[in-house]
């Protein structure tokens, strides 16, 4: 019996000439394969909300004891990528359903993660005054350029049928300690403090958002019919014009508190 290896596909000479670089140096997953990934990591269910909480909880134990190592343990397990990433999708396709579903799932987990890191700030004591905490009420423009990476890497990831894994841990890492520090001070009553925390979520959020946005957009993700493709356009248009006007805001507002 013999057996072959099957020929590497083709790629026609068109693609080559006129293809754009990401379009012929990666596998880019259909778009129902895509919506359907995203909608799984989206399902809410009682691991997604235990793995929020038990990260919520990890994460604010590693901040009050300067641990990075168990701050970063605590990324690993927070669910954070699919909202985000499916607020993003649902933005390029023009899915108004799904980007209030994505932006409910969202916000569940979020205000999940809040609760249990000011119950963490009222139970235990706290020292505000850590380093990893402090680092974490204000933002510098490397934190915006880490969010636009995250957000970008994980749109990137999904539409290539890339592990996503490590990308979740980076989405997480941008999201998840400024969420827990803002839940704790808030529940030590320093409040200038859980502002300062709270901008630099919103910052994140945006920018991860908004890179999404954009890199879908680049990798040709684009809606079924031609009559959704104009609407989208125009969605995503608008979207990504008022994510830059609400960084810009937010980054305006940060540096003159400063």
């Amino acid at each position: 019996m013999e057996s072959s290896i099957p020929a590497p596909e083709e790629i026609p000479e068109e693609s080559r000439k006129t293809g754009s670089i990401l379009h012929r140096k990666m596998h880019r997953v259909s778009r129902e394969e895509l919506y359907a990934d995203i909608q799984e990591m989206m399902r809410t269910s009682w691991p997604n909300i235990i793995m929020t909480i038990l990260s919520a909880v990890v994460c604010a134990v590693g901040l009050a004891r300067g641990n990075i190592a168990v701050i970063i343990g605590a990324m690993v397990i927070a669910p954070l990528l699919g909202p985000n990433v499916g607020l993003a999708l649902a933005v390029t396709l023009g899915d108004f359903q799904f980007s209030l579903r994505a932006l409910r799932e969202n916000m569940l987990r979020i205000g999940t993660a809040f609760a249990f890191a000011v119950a963490v700030g009222i139970f235990f004591q706290i020292d505000p005054n850590v380093p990893e905490i402090i680092s974490r009420t204000f933002i510098s423009s490397t934190d915006i350029v880490i969010a636009l990476a995250a957000g970008a890497a994980g749109a990137l990831a999904l539409s290539t049928g890339a592990p996503a894994t490590l990308i979740g841990v980076m989405v997480a890492a941008a999201l998840m300690p400024p969420l827990v520090v803002t839940g704790m001070l808030t529940a030590l009553g320093n409040y200038k403090g859980a502002l300062g925390a709270l901008q630099l979520l919103s910052v994140n959020l945006i920018s991860i958002n908004l890179a999404g946005v954009l890199t879908f957009l680049a990798v040709g993700i684009r809606p079924g019919s031609e009559d959704d493709l104009s609407k989208t356009r125009i969605l995503a248009t608008l979207s990504v014009v008022v994510w830059l006007v609400l960084l810009a805001a937010l980054t305006i507002i940060i540096v003159s508190n400063a």
